[in-house]
């Protein structure tokens, strides 16, 4: 009989977290900010970006960098286009995954390198949200973006 009422009570406890525990979604409209530090070798890489919610699940991001303290400082301009898994894979609220790709110009403000030009890339990352508006990122790429980067995440 215990046997029974343990296993009654975890599952009606479970499906209750279960209901409580996913989201539905990036909603069309949500506008998201990060802004935090590269990781890579290019000196100190400083970044902004804006996240908005095209359609549901689905950013469109204009994104800002600066490589300074380094022979090789950069300015890179560039759209980031990224897909959120969240509803895909039912992740809890305080979680955002994410893909996608990007594409912009990094401009050489130093003359020692010749790297100046379009530039596309991809990045796969993810955001942990301490609250229902400020969160953690963490992101890696290739292409225009640096090797990583982490940054804080300002849900609006």
């Amino acid at each position: 009989m215990k046997k029974i009422i343990f296993i009654a009570i975890m599952f009606l406890s479970g499906t209750g977290l279960y209901a409580q525990s996913f989201t539905d979604g990036l909603p069309k409209g949500a506008i998201q900010f990060t802004a935090g530090l590269g990781l890579n070798s290019y000196g100190l890489p400083l970044f902004v970006q804006m996240d908005y919610s095209l359609i549901q699940n689905v950013t469109v991001s204009p994104y800002a960098g600066l490589s300074l303290w380094s022979p090789d400082s950069q300015l890179r301009l560039a759209v980031y286009a990224d897909y959120h898994f969240n509803q895909l894979l039912q992740l809890s609220r305080e979680w955002d995954l994410y893909a996608g790709i990007n594409m912009g110009f990094r401009f050489n403000i130093s003359p020692q390198t010749g790297t100046s030009g379009l530039k596309a890339g991809i990045q796969f990352g993810g955001r942990y949200f301490w609250n229902k508006s400020w969160g953690v990122n963490l992101q890696f790429g290739g292409g225009l973006d640096y090797g990583g980067r982490i940054g804080i995440t300002h849900r609006f």
